[in-house]
């Protein structure tokens, strides 16, 4: 456990610190100046040790990422867990926390938190995994990118601030639409993403809302039962529920 303190890493610094399948507790850091300050690699051997990571109120700040995120995980080993709370993430050219879609297997729950990262607050690919968004502010010129797993974004805001793009199959990473929330369904595995909170807000500056790439994609879905959002999320909704235009705001009820 590491409580009330700062640690700095270099002009070559990779990351301030490692875990390859550690148990690691942070309360009241601050970890600065590396290319992504925590760095989680539990994918040397699917075998291996699944870490424990645990963060409360910290700032967590990487050049690049905050927290990349390597699991090795498969479909039958669900192990790497990540819990973020009441703490700052900032991705100063990439992402809050990036997540390596090669392997799957991981936890993370994000709690009363803000993340933020230059392309997006969290690139999510990775199969046979959950994610859990409470009570948070996530933000990034896409604001939430997902590839992969299960995603839950219950009473939190979400913010696209980039310029629009178009949506597209990236071979790796995603397009950068400038959406709120935009699922990409290249790598043709099951992907859910439930947005629901009567608090949730979904924006974006200059592109969608919400987005699903290819709409038409069977494996992929999104499912909105509640919150406000910035364009019509009409095509979204959960049975039973439709669309109030408030002002400028599109209101679930």
């Amino acid at each position: 456990m590491m409580v009330g303190g700062y640690l700095k890493g270099g002009a070559a610094t990779q990351s301030v610190i490692t875990s390859v399948g550690a148990d690691i507790t942070l309360d009241n850091m601050t970890l600065t100046d590396a290319e992504d300050a925590i760095s989680i690699r539990d994918n040397k051997s699917s075998t291996g040790a699944d870490s424990f990571v645990s963060i409360t109120g910290s700032k967590i700040m990487g050049t690049s990422s905050a927290i990349s995120v390597h699991s090795n995980g498969t479909e039958e080993n669900e192990g790497l867990r990540l819990v973020i709370e009441r703490s700052e993430l900032d991705g100063k050219f990439h992402s809050g926390i990036a997540c390596n879609g090669t392997f799957g297997g991981t936890t993370i729950d994000i709690i009363d938190s803000n993340v933020r990262g230059y392309y997006t607050s969290v690139y999510h690919p990775q199969a046979n995994s959950t994610m859990t968004v409470r009570n948070s502010i996530l933000e990034g010129w896409t604001g939430l990118a997902v590839k992969g797993g299960t995603v839950y974004v219950i009473d939190s805001v979400v913010k696209g601030v980039g310029e629009a793009g178009e949506p597209g199959h990236s071979l790796s990473g995603w397009m950068d639409t400038g959406d709120g929330i935009y699922l990409e369904t290249t790598y043709q595995r099951t992907t859910k993403v439930y947005i629901f909170g009567s608090s949730t807000l979904v924006t974006s500056a200059n592109a969608q809302a919400v987005r699903k790439y290819e709409y038409e994609a069977t494996h992929a879905e999104i499912s909105i039962s509640g919150g406000s959002f910035s364009t019509d999320v009409s095509a979204y909704l959960a049975e039973g529920l439709t669309v109030v235009l408030d002002g400028e705001t599109y209101r679930v009820e």
